[in-house]
């Protein structure tokens, strides 16, 4: 970036850093225009000239070039360097007009090229010349999303000058080569363009730098831009342990300074009290140490020190921190001493490694992680009371992840934490101490303790253990009542993280071939490996988060699910023995509780502080029942609960300090039936059994019986304008395999189900059973079932939502004799625990098993139902939901069971069973959008009659709404949607009986946040349109609206409390824009989608978002 004369001259990777940093490019810009001093490393140049050959790790790019430099070697033009010392616009303006000239004279291949408008300007590496265009290839520095962004800049200009570039892009990077669609691009670059032409020409006319905290641009907070204006303003953030909302409370209470937090009285509601006490006490200490010059901290509990065990002279220490090569280093050192180090690529989810590419780093990471293994256990031979210090739970993290994601050393690493042998440091020293650093991190920790400036890696762990067991005190003798809790028992109490022999055999079955698809055996043993460690992964986080709550200091737990720290507690009733001779009392605490409240009758678990000091001793737990919940004027949540007496404890006085969620029981159903269908496989390898779960795994299609033929066999019957024939037809030929049957909204896949299963019962006497992650899908299809004409005693399910339901209502012990008497068939609902426990449901005695919402029912969950049944149906929309963390297993077995049939496509497959492409509920306009953008274009929408012209208009439509530190509630968002009804209302609408004026009725608002659906449900019901619904995507399942209003309330995605990419994601559009019947209106912050996501699958769902209401 550079300035002429008044014009602001920028390049491409310049809008990728106002995506992810506006602040940071307007300093940049002050430092252009001479307003600031540039910043130290802040590397400003021209990019034009920036080399973009010989990126480490990137060979593929390196090969394509070679060959392309062969076979073009008379032809291949390069464009030259060209020198900056008359200045950088001739130097653009010439390699701009050579990359034309290049291209004009139909030269094959161009390399180095730049194309250049005047204003933004946009370098890659290769243009080659396939028969749709000009191709761009492009490397990529920080990542696939910022080049893919680079070179549609490219290909833009190249449009622009008539030069026809191909539809594809291709990005090599580190993890591989991408193509990427332009379409999916091209979005995002026109509003990357627009926001950062508006955002430099508002700035570049102000005579001021650009102030730090001014609400029209974004800063990330993070970037060393941000980090020097935070300090140069002394804003909040500069005060260890503040969050944004508290943050802009404080600012709220006219308080933005760490200087004014120490002096001022807050008066802020929103922020507990005990809260404001240690953050202010934070701010004290910080500004102590900041006009001493040295280390500051005070002792906040010493009784937190008893977690330090006693030193031993073989004791470990094991560091693990990130680098930037997006590496983990691992150290490991004996005092002064660094035995081992060894570097471990990082690996998530939005990882789109080829397949060999995939292997040989886990090879890498398996070798390493062996090595980290035996250096951590064999001392222990030597020294079995030697113990493994860390700081922060990065270490635990570190060995649980990998060990899972690698299938190797989960027993080794179970051993480790289960007997103690870890010490989190982290913990203990926040306990025990406030230190006057501006973050805890181990540097600074170990700077305010006495080390030298800048100290890191495994030895400064060992040396912060000498120094914090230097003030440690012997706890006093006082005499406990009862035993004390330790934190060496409970870590004996988790469950332990052994696989089977059945997993193992698998998992070595898998490895001897590394070089398998997925239709082959040692990718289908691969995946049962995985499910059969499924669930004992799955029960890891919650068991360690329930330890992290009795260790941690209560201002360092987690925000999650159920758990409140209580302001506050009062015995409404003392114990007394209630029914069933338990004795119980209850409770009222008083807090903040994080995410939804829980339900009346939820178990939980409270939390009790130790009674006693003594070595290695931990919170304490009771049980309770939630009896209700409420939030009282200053938006604090009070929680009344029955607590109830372990057999044998003695009642007590003593008060909880803290709410937290039950521990999950674990799932021993679910876990045999997936070992039986292990050993199933095991006993057949190298063949994989004919059975409906492993065509599922192999993504096999449905295999039957007859039906017409195809070069592989019978072939799915065809479907025509109604389905129903053609799934009936396929069901009954269905031999012991697998069907999906995928509906998008609107297409009316109850009613075809439905439809669909009355015949089997009432014709072919089958048995079928219906399972769905909740209960509301899989009554809501008992009742079409029993409406499509099953006799209701031939259908059943236990423990009904629904309020007097016309099918039968069963105790799950009773389903057994229930299907062995229907000898005309039936339909048994249920969950999944029903169809995985032998004595409810019995193996193999339903003839369909159909799994509603399978686009949301896990792998591993289907199957481990699958064993009750011959066939499975999945059915689901085709919107899989957002879900960026997979959790901790080597194999995709989270991934929804019809995502995964569908083989990652947007819309199944035909072969693999039916897509529903006629939606009756879709105004076309509506449908072709949706269609287009998220379904292949293989939706379609009935005729629509014709309508008056003053009728509402049809189709999407965003109106972007300008607001600013909005989280989940945004008054001007409430504001435009009351706006927006009141113009609707009174215009024409036909629901099919004829033309009337539009009702509050026809209308539903949705938003994403519960917050912002009392704030609109309030700003309605003062306008009296209190029949206008509101409420949040999984409330209104199976509803429609002639008009559909969407609040995202979030004013930016660092604002938004949930990734931004599940607001933006297809699943929310699918379950609130597809609500709608002629007419969706999304309300938005101008900024939510300013900003670059992290890979490429996020990207492409924000150039569509962009799209909705904008084509």
């Amino acid at each position: 970036m550079f300035v002429v004369g008044d014009r602001v001259v920028y390049g491409a990777t310049d809008l990728v850093r106002a995506a992810r940093c506006e602040f940071a490019l307007l300093r940049a810009l002050d430092a252009e225009l001479g307003t600031v001093a540039p910043l130290p490393g802040d590397d400003n140049g021209c990019e034009a000239v920036a080399s973009g050959h010989d990126i480490p790790g990137v060979t593929e790019f390196d090969r394509m070039r070679g060959a392309v430099r062969e076979r073009y070697a008379g032809t291949l033009i390069e464009i030259p360097r060209r020198g900056t010392r008359s200045g950088p616009l001739p130097a653009l303006s010439g390699a701009h007009t050579d990359t034309l000239a290049a291209l004009t004279a139909d030269a094959p291949a161009v390399e180095d090229p730049l194309v250049f408008d005047g204003e933004v300007f946009a370098h890659t590496e290769l243009l080659t010349r396939t028969g749709d265009g000009i191709r761009l290839h492009g490397v990529g520095r920080s990542g696939p999303v910022a080049t893919a962004l680079r070179m549609t800049v490219a290909a833009a200009l190249l449009e622009e000058r008539s030069v026809r570039a191909d539809p594809l892009l291709s990005v090599y990077s580190d993890t591989g080569t991408h193509t990427v669609a332009l379409a999916d691009t091209l979005p995002v670059y026109r509003a990357r363009r627009r926001r950062t032409t508006e955002i430099l020409d508002e700035h570049s006319s102000e005579l001021l730098p650009v102030q730090w905290g001014d609400p029209r641009f974004r800063a990330c907070r993070r970037c060393a831009t941000c980090l020097a204006a935070r300090a140069e303003a002394r804003d909040l953030l500069l005060v260890a342990g503040m969050d944004l909302p508290t943050r802009a409370a404080l600012r709220a209470a006219g308080v933005s300074t760490i200087d004014r937090l120490t002096t001022r009285t807050v008066t802020a509601p929103e922020i507990p009290s005990r809260v404001l006490t240690r953050l202010r006490t934070q701010a004290v200490v910080q500004l102590r140490q900041e006009h001493s010059g040295r280390g500051e901290y005070i002792t906040a509990d010493p009784s937190a020190l008893d977690m330090l065990p006693p030193a031993t002279p073989g004791d470990l220490a094991l560091w693990v921190h990130e680098i930037p090569s997006g590496r983990l280093r691992i150290e490991i050192a004996a005092r002064d001493t660094v035995r081992l180090t060894r570097e471990i690529p990082l690996e998530s989810s939005s990882d789109r490694f080829a397949p060999e590419r995939r292997r040989e780093l886990r090879a890498a990471a398996r070798r390493s992680f062996t090595d980290i293994l035996a250096a951590l256990t064999e001392p222990l031979l030597a020294d079995p009371d030697l113990h493994i210090y860390h700081y922060t739970a990065a270490a635990r993290t570190f060995l649980l992840h990998t060990a899972t994601r690698l299938g190797s050393g989960e027993e080794t690493v179970d051993v480790l934490l289960r007997t103690g042998t870890l010490v989190d440091l982290s913990p203990i020293f926040r306990g025990a101490f406030v230190a006057g650093s501006q973050n805890y991190t181990l540097p600074a920790i170990a700077a305010v303790m006495g080390d030298p400036p800048g100290g890191s890696g495994a030895p400064t762990v060992l040396r912060l253990a000498d120094r914090l067991r230097d003030h440690q005190s012997p706890p006093a003798h006082i005499s406990p009542v009862g035993a004390v809790e330790t934190l060496d028992r409970l870590l004996r109490e988790t469950p332990p993280a052994q696989p089977s022999s059945t997993e193992a055999a698998l998992a070595e079955f898998a490895a001897r071939r590394e070089t398998a698809t997925p239709a082959e055996p040692y990718r289908v043993a691969e995946l049962t490996a995985a499910l059969l460690g499924y669930h004992r992964r799955e029960q890891q986080p919650a068991w360690w988060a329930h330890i992290d709550r009795l260790t941690h200091p209560l201002a360092e737990w987690t925000a999650e699910p159920g758990v409140m720290v209580a302001d506050s507690a009062a015995v409404d009733t003392k114990w007394h023995i209630g029914p069933g001779d338990t004795v119980r009392r209850f409770l009222r605490l008083t807090g903040r509780l994080a995410g939804p409240s829980p339900a009346p009758g939820t178990a939980v678990r409270i939390v009790y502080e130790p009674a006693v000091r003594a070595p290695r001793a931990i919170r304490t737990c009771g049980t309770a029942i939630v009896l209700g919940c409420s939030v009282d004027a200053d938006l604090a949540d009070t929680v009344r609960l029955e607590e109830t007496l372990a057999p044998g404890a003695e009642p007590h006085s003593e008060l909880p300090v803290a709410l937290a969620p039950a521990l999950p029981d674990p799932p021993v159903a679910a876990a045999d039936a997936i070992e039986e269908i292990g050993r199933q496989l095991l006993v057949t390898l190298p063949a994989v059994p004919a059975t409906a779960l492993f065509d599922l795994l192999a993504r096999r299609p449905p295999r039957l019986r007859i039906g017409p033929a195809g070069p592989g066999g019978p072939v799915l019957p065809r479907s025509g304008d109604d389905p129903r024939a053609a799934i009936t037809a396929a069901l009954r030929d269905l031999d012991r395999s697998c069907l999906a049957v995928q509906a998008p909204t609107g297409t009316g896949r109850t009613a075809i189900l439905a439809d669909v299963l009355a015949a089997l019962v009432t014709e072919d006497n089958w048995r079928i059973g219906i399972v769905a992650p909740t209960a509301a899908p899989v009554e809501s299809l008992l009742d079409a079932v029993v409406g499509a004409g099953v006799l209701p005693e031939l259908v059943a399910k236990s423990e009904a939502v629904a309020v007097a339901p016309e099918w039968l209502v069963l105790e799950p012990e009773r389903y057994p004799r229930f299907l062995a008497n229907a000898i005309r068939g039936c339909v048994v609902g249920g969950t999944p625990a029903d169809f995985t426990d032998p004595d409810r449901i019995p193996r193999d005695s339903l003839d369909l098993l159909v799994i509603a919402d399978a686009n949301t029912f896990p792998l591993a969950t289907t199957a481990a139902v699958s064993v009750s049944t011959r066939n499975l149906l999945l059915t689901g929309d085709p919107a899989t939901r957002y879900d960026p963390d997979p959790g901790p297993h080597p194999e995709p077995v989270h991934t929804p069971a019809l995502t995964w049939f569908a083989g990652g496509r947007p819309t199944l497959p035909p072969a693999h069973g039916y897509f529903l492409d006629l939606t009756r509920r879709l105004h076309p306009l509506l449908s072709d959008t949706l269609s287009h953008l998220y379904f292949e274009d293989r939706l379609r929408a009935a005729p629509e009659p014709a309508h008056p012209a003053d009728a509402v208009e049809p189709g999407i439509a965003t109106v972007l709404v300008d607001h600013h530190g909005n989280s989940t509630a945004a008054d001007a968002e409430a504001r435009e949607v009351l706006q927006q009804i009141r113009d609707l209302l009174g215009r024409q609408w036909d629901d099919g009986t004829g033309p009337r004026p539009l009702q509050p009725h026809d209308i539903v608002v949705v938003s994403p946040h519960r917050a912002q659906v009392g704030r609109i449900r309030t700003l309605l019901a003062r306008a009296r349109f209190e029949e206008v619904l509101v409420a949040t995507p999984e409330l209104l399942r199976g509803r429609e609206a002639a008009v559909v209003l969407v609040s995202l309330a979030a004013s930016s995605p660092e604002d938004s409390p949930v990734p931004v990419g599940a607001l933006l994601s297809p699943a929310l559009v699918h379950d609130s824009v597809g609500r709608a019947r002629r007419r969706a209106v999304i309300v938005r912050s101008v900024l939510l989608t300013e900003f670059l996501p992290e890979t490429l699958e996020e990207l492409a769902n924000i150039s569509r978002f962009i799209r909705l209401g904008s084509d």
